[in-house]
């Protein structure tokens, strides 16, 4: 818990370079932090304009970044739970899931608007699917560990795009045969512990 969302003035340093000082001012990010000696960014100010436009996106990066370093992911064997080959039929709906668009606009969702948080929502979700594709293989703490380090992306998305990422994992669960993310899955698109979610189906 708090893995994800808690950094420190070194890592936005390391990758926004020249543009430290205003991404720390914009995030809120200082040296003593706001929780154990880090900081849980704060957007303190409206949306807009270039510069934060592209501090934004920056800063997705680093997110991502941080998550690859800090929580590799491995589809192999040795992650907990029985490994599941994949069958030529969850390969083929893979497949289709790849191809369908999943950020469309409708009459409940009015299209993705965190373009300056995730610059491609669309691969950030298909990657999933991809790596399971490539591996022909899984088990459910891999895969959970994979949607986990997926949807860090979307941490400072609008809400309604956090919520169509997570419907869009309930769809690759469903195809997976997962019935449960053991409260993992709201908890990462809404950013608080699992334990608040553990009764719930996702």
């Amino acid at each position: 818990e708090g893995l994800f969302q808690t950094w420190t003035i070194d890592e936005v340093r390391e990758v926004l370079g020249d543009d430290t000082d205003d991404a720390l001012n914009f995030w809120a990010i200082g040296e003593h932090g706001n929780f154990d000696d880090r900081t849980i960014p704060n957007r303190m100010h409206e949306r807009g304009g270039s510069k934060v436009a592209v501090l934004s996106l920056k800063f997705s990066h680093l997110l991502m970044a941080l998550c690859v370093a800090i929580f590799p992911i491995h589809m192999s064997a040795s992650q907990e739970g029985p490994q599941m080959e994949l069958t030529q039929i969850q390969l083929d709906q893979l497949k289709l899931f790849i191809i369908r668009k999943k950020f469309l606009a409708d009459e409940n969702y009015v299209g993705f608007l965190s373009g300056d948080v995730v610059d491609d929502p669309e691969a950030a979700i298909n990657y999933i699917a991809e790596r399971l594709i490539e591996s022909g293989k899984f088990t459910k703490e891999s895969f959970l560990q994979l949607m986990e380090r997926q949807l860090v992306q979307f941490q400072m998305a609008d809400t309604e795009d956090r919520e169509q990422a997570g419907e869009a994992v309930e769809q690759m669960m469903d195809i997976l045969g997962i019935e449960s993310s053991d409260g993992r899955l709201p908890a990462v698109v809404y950013g608080l512990p699992a334990s608040q979610f553990k009764n719930m189906k996702n």
